[in-house]
């Protein structure tokens, strides 16, 4: 960088996203939100130096990625974890992550454990799915394994397995009628048993279902 002073030479302010283009010598560099401006008291024509510019970086990142947890947990409910991997992806460090989730957690935008119950108990109707593929799925979401076991214990306790497990086999036995005779079981066993249900329950509705041409 020139030994000369620096000046901000101009402001110009973008109104689409509230943010504003600073030039110094008249070149552009750097564009931060409105907000910065104001608390800065950032002007045409005071001093710009490096301990400026870092300054307002820094505060940009945060108001980043802060933007982008609050989008991403506000659209629906998210995990921790689902946070995190998203932030990740957008390429922000793990310092300020942690600083977005403090953020969002403040504002009571992420809550696993009000997630997990939720999640679940929404879950066997609307996934026609057994107990321990709900665990799997609250699990890779990034539910400790305890609160994962816990949620899915409540939202099974009034749940009819067999009942459920029949819904399910109905709904598969109609993509599977085509198929040759002898391979509508083993196929709708194979899928009873991807959806997570009870191994003597699945033997009930393998044997009770009408795999023959009617």
């Amino acid at each position: 960088m020139s030994n000369e002073t620096e000046t901000i030479s101009s402001i110009v302010l973008k109104k689409k996203n509230k943010t504003c283009e600073i030039f110094v010598n008249n070149e552009s560099r750097i564009t931060i939100s409105l907000d910065l401006i104001m608390k800065y008291r950032i002007s045409k024509g005071i001093e710009w130096d490096n301990k400026l510019e870092e300054l307002l970086k820094r505060e940009q990142t945060l108001i980043n990625v802060r933007q982008a947890a609050y989008n991403f947990a506000s659209f629906k409910p998210r995990t921790i974890k689902q946070v995190k991997d998203k932030l990740k992806k957008e390429r922000f460090n793990a310092e300020d992550i942690e600083k977005a989730l403090i953020f969002l957690k403040d504002y009571r935008l992420i809550d696993d454990e009000k997630y997990a119950y939720t999640f679940a108990a929404e879950y066997p109707l609307r996934k026609g799915a057994g107990k321990p593929k709900l665990i799997s799925e609250l699990i890779q979401r990034g539910i400790e394994k305890e609160l994962a076991h816990s949620a899915a214990d409540e939202a099974y306790n009034n749940c009819n397995s067999k009942a459920l497990a029949y819904k399910s086999a109905n709904k598969k036995m109609k993509s599977i009628v085509k198929k040759p005779k002898e391979k509508r079981k083993p196929l709708l066993i194979a899928f009873l048993i991807r959806q997570g249900f009870d191994r003597d329950v699945i033997k009930e509705i393998s044997e009770e279902m009408d795999f023959n041409d009617n």
